[in-house]
């Protein structure tokens, strides 16, 4: 039963945590070519810096959470993540120039590398090999939840607000602090619905 309460809270971080990220993901390069008029094969160029950084991020991550241990490298990787997406914010409302935008979110996508492998490795800590099918597919559930809902809001916010991009990343910082939160409860043991709780009055 602890294993469902914890896995459930993992799989409700993971849900806030792609959804924070698809808020303004699909957005950002629609903002650097409308709104700043940087050609769209410059803006092109910030996915394979993301992607390298994906790669490379894994094998220090994982070196760092077997020293440092699962629970500093969750909070630290959804702490960290919060900081960057407040960091664009400030870079859009500045108007920064472009490539500040491909570096942060070039370290945005290589610590974001932190929470998911501690996630896993706890996982796996915490699970035998039979149960980690089904744990596993709650955490991949709660993952599609997330991008299938962040775009949908990233698009209303940018519709109805002013500079929709700016408060669609500040918002971020509320939501990754919310996912942080979730994962706290998985590693403390304590319930699912404490943990969805707490993401609901963050």
């Amino acid at each position: 039963m602890k294993h469902d309460n914890r896995s459930t809270s993992l799989a409700a971080a993971w849900a806030i945590n792609s959804l924070a990220y698809s808020i303004v993901y699909p957005f950002i390069p629609i903002y650097l070519h409308e709104e700043r008029n940087i050609p769209m094969d410059v803006v092109g160029t910030i996915f394979p810096l993301m992607g390298l950084a994906v790669i490379l991020a894994p094998p220090v991550s994982g070196w760092l959470t077997d020293r440092i241990g699962r629970r500093f490298m969750m909070q630290f990787g959804q702490s960290s993540r919060a900081a960057l997406f407040l960091i664009l914010a400030a870079l859009a409302f500045w108007q920064a120039p472009f490539w500040l935008f491909a570096v942060i979110l070039m370290i945005n996508a290589g610590v974001g590398t932190f929470f998911q492998v501690a996630a896993d490795s706890y996982l796996t800590d915490l699970t035998t090999p039979e149960e980690r099918p089904r744990v596993y597919s709650k955490i991949r559930i709660g993952t599609n939840i997330g991008w299938a809902v962040g775009p949908m809001l990233g698009a209303f916010l940018a519709l109805v607000l002013a500079l929709g991009l700016v408060w669609s990343v500040v918002g971020q910082g509320g939501l990754q602090r919310a996912s942080e939160r979730a994962a706290s409860h998985a590693i403390e043991g304590a319930g699912a619905v404490d943990g969805i709780r707490d993401l609901v009055l963050f």
